[in-house]
């Protein structure tokens, strides 16, 4: 079970690197979709949760 920093990579080519607490990931990490679509912020439970910014591949931005 991952503990602390790590990464990991999905099939469908999505990818996630930063903290893991009980296996899920917990606190600041960054998702990068297939799409190119790129979340980078606060995790809880496998959930996107709190501040961060999203980047859509068409160059939008969301902060919040």
């Amino acid at each position: 079970m991952q503990d602390g920093p790590g990464k990991e990579e999905l099939e469908d080519g999505s990818k996630y690197d930063g903290m893991f607490k009980n296996g899920k990931k917990w606190g600041q990490g960054t998702y990068k979709w297939a799409d190119e679509s790129v979340y980078t912020g606060n995790w809880v439970d496998n959930n996107i949760e709190g501040e961060g910014e999203y980047r859509w591949p068409d160059g939008r931005i969301y902060n919040g």
